[in-house]
């Protein structure tokens, strides 16, 4: 029973590392992959934007936001340099009745740290109408922990 154990936790190990990505490690190169903590200004104003984004191996992410009026995002990245990287997020905006009004697409340059705990960026956001006109666009900088596994 025991070896049966020590199998099936070694098999959800590896189908967890191959499936999301290992944890970033002093020695491994710069890399997205994995889940962080996400604070983001618009420049010119002093309220912070909260959010988790979650970046896969195969170069796609997700993110959810501290703000109720838009979907998650879904977005790609890539790397450019060796700590630099671009990402690309796309979301829906509501009306108060929850309908559907815009998209919100966000284009960020990002660099990870020397300790590759977390990373720092800029972007861009373009706010379109549902035929594509556009309505708003702002640019701001953001920062990202790496968020970890902690002991119990």
């Amino acid at each position: 029973m025991v070896n049966r154990c020590k199998v099936i936790s070694s098999l959800i190990i590896v189908v967890f590392i191959t499936t999301f990505g290992a944890p970033a490690f002093a020695g491994d190169p710069p890399t997205l992959v994995g889940t962080w903590d996400v604070r983001s200004t618009v420049d010119g104003a002093e309220s912070v934007f909260w959010s988790l984004f979650t970046f896969n191996k195969e170069g796609t992410s997700i993110a959810s936001g501290s703000v109720n009026y838009f979907s998650n995002a879904h977005g790609v990245w890539e790397k450019t340099g060796p700590k630099t990287f671009t990402s690309t997020t796309f979301a829906f905006v509501y009306d108060e009745n929850g309908m559907i009004v815009s998209t919100m697409k966000n284009l960020g340059e990002l660099e990870v740290s020397k300790d590759k705990q977390s990373f720092t960026g800029e972007y861009r956001t373009e706010v379109r109408l549902l035929d594509g006109t556009l309505v708003n666009s702002f640019t701001g900088v953001t920062i990202g922990t790496r968020i970890r596994v902690e002991p119990f």
